[in-house]
């Protein structure tokens, strides 16, 4: 879908006439648009299948952390340069990922060990009558 709406985009702008030139003088163009378009549609099932499974909370944290290290890699593999406030930008939100990570599983971890001291005291008796006893029911 998005592949469609931007080649709309690209005619309503008049720009697809100057796209069909480019591809028609350099036909490896029409390959890397139909492998960049692949990829996008498998991306974006993927992040689907991982925002079903798992929830918006891990969706935003992987969607987050791939593209810090999308720009990491960028800046090692063709030395592209960041100003000083842009590597802190990067180290902050890959630490603050983290960090706030850390502290949801401690939150979890508490969560779980008071639901399950509350079920347990929340427990009822109930009478049995095959053998006339009473039990407790968790």
């Amino acid at each position: 879908w998005q592949t469609m709406l931007a080649i709309v985009a690209s005619i309503a702008d008049g720009e697809f006439s100057t796209a069909l030139h480019a591809i028609k003088y350099d036909p490896t163009i029409l390959r890397d648009l139909i492998a960049f378009a692949l990829c996008k549609s498998l991306g974006t099932l993927c992040v689907y299948r991982l925002l079903r499974e798992s929830g918006t909370l891990v969706v935003a944290t992987v969607t987050t952390l791939r593209k810090v290290l999308t720009v990491s890699l960028s800046c090692l593999a063709f030395g592209h340069s960041l100003a000083p406030l842009q590597i802190f930008a990067l180290v902050a939100v890959f630490c603050h990922t983290y960090i706030g990570n850390f502290l949801l599983s401690i939150f979890y971890s508490v969560t779980e060990r008071r639901d399950k001291v509350e079920n347990h005291s929340s427990s009822t008796a109930v009478y049995d009558e095959s053998n006339n006893d009473k039990k407790k029911l968790h």
